[in-house]
């Protein structure tokens, strides 16, 4: 009797990257996987601390920097991979991947604006594939679009050079924040107790609140009508930063009561906060400067 596929040990890493590759352009659809077994997990573990870590020099000033984050990415992938959850190993894994695939193309540069990294990514879709279900790079998109509404609000208020077209860009980047948040939406049902996810959800919801900081700031001071309204929608964004920020405490402290390890930062990318414009890393401390900025957009309606 022949021997079924699942069995044949080891699969080289070439092998576990096309079953991944497949597995991701396939929707995240287990049969693909079928030849990744717990065997395969301490090397798939070695190959995500790899990619982790050449991600992480990227993004490093120094070399103390660099220990640092490779120390708490090497914690989070300890936990992760104790877990022995076969999906969520080989989409992260799948996900990493990609990740590192388009960061690395020749075309590639951390230069790119939110327009020019989604023009990017539909020129290259041939041989980067679709990253509408890739979390990591969502948050990758989200980072751009917020950085991109900080500077368009730093040249309204005469901090930085006039930017043309800036009612045309927000346009375009309130378009991605729609999509983008439709998206994590449905992550969150299919995954409501994932701190990532739900990390990305405060994301999207306070770029969606800067998006519309921006646009208040774009309405003649006359018309009073729309701003109010503007300024109505983006206190709603601001309560759903203050729910999202609760929910990923709740996350936390469900973790406890179950016994699992929750390693600090868990809830970041590859456990660093790259969200660089946020003032603070810490849960406490953000929920305190959304707070303030709640409070500060309901006396600001009309200018």
């Amino acid at each position: 009797m022949p021997k079924l596929y699942k069995e044949i040990l080891p699969i080289t890493r070439n092998d576990t990257i096309a079953a991944l590759t497949e597995f991701r352009d396939n929707n995240y659809q287990l049969r693909f996987i079928s030849p990744v077994t717990e065997a395969h997990f301490p090397e798939i573990k070695n190959w995500v601390l790899e990619l982790g870590t050449k991600i992480l020099r990227v993004n490093a000033t120094n070399l103390e920097e660099i220990n640092v984050a490779q120390s708490q990415f090497a914690k989070i992938v300890d936990v992760f991979f104790q877990t022995k959850n076969k999906f969520a190993i080989c989409s992260f894994a799948a996900q990493l991947l990609q990740y590192y695939t388009v960061i690395s193309h020749a075309r590639f540069t951390s230069e790119f604006n939110a327009i020019q990294f989604r023009e990017f990514l539909k020129e290259h879709e041939k041989e980067l594939g679709s990253v509408e279900n890739n979390s990591l790079i969502t948050e990758y998109r989200l980072i751009k679009i917020y950085n991109d509404l900080t500077d368009c609000l730093d040249s309204i208020n005469g901090v930085k050079r006039p930017i043309p077209d800036v009612n045309e860009k927000l346009g375009f980047l309130l378009g991605e924040l729609n999509t983008i948040q439709e998206k994590i939406n449905q992550w969150i049902y299919d995954a409501p107790d994932n701190v990532f996810i739900a990390y990305l959800k405060f994301v999207v919801s306070y770029a969606c609140a800067k998006a519309l900081e921006l646009q208040h700031k774009l309405i003649p001071t006359e018309e009073r009508e729309q701003k109010e309204m503007v300024a109505g929608s983006q206190r709603f964004f601001l309560q759903d930063c203050l729910q999202g920020l609760k929910n990923i405490q709740s996350i936390q402290t469900l973790s406890a009561e179950r016994g699992h390890t929750f390693v600090k930062g868990a809830e970041l990318s590859l456990g660093q906060n790259v969200l660089i414009k946020l003032p603070v890393s810490d849960l406490d401390a953000i929920t305190s400067h959304v707070s303030s900025l709640l409070e500060a957009s309901s006396s600001v309606s009309y200018r």
